[in-house]
């Protein structure tokens, strides 16, 4: 990220549009995926948001 200041909101679209874009590309709708792995991925991304979203809201001063 550049170093220019910017809202938690700003930040935590960027993150959330950056999880979107790898979940995209990861093959949850394909005959030959594994739904546990689909699953266990989603969930990571999810995870990486919500500490993603608490880093963010503690750097600009919000209580997450």
């Amino acid at each position: 990220m550049a170093d220019t200041p910017t809202t938690p909101e700003a930040e935590l679209a960027d993150y959330r549009e950056t999880l979107l874009a790898i979940a995209r590309h990861t093959p949850t709708c394909s005959p030959e995926s594994d739904e546990a792995f689909s699953q266990q991925v989603w969930n990571g991304l999810f995870r990486d948001l919500q500490r993603m979203a608490r880093v963010t809201l503690t750097r600009h001063g919000h209580k997450p």
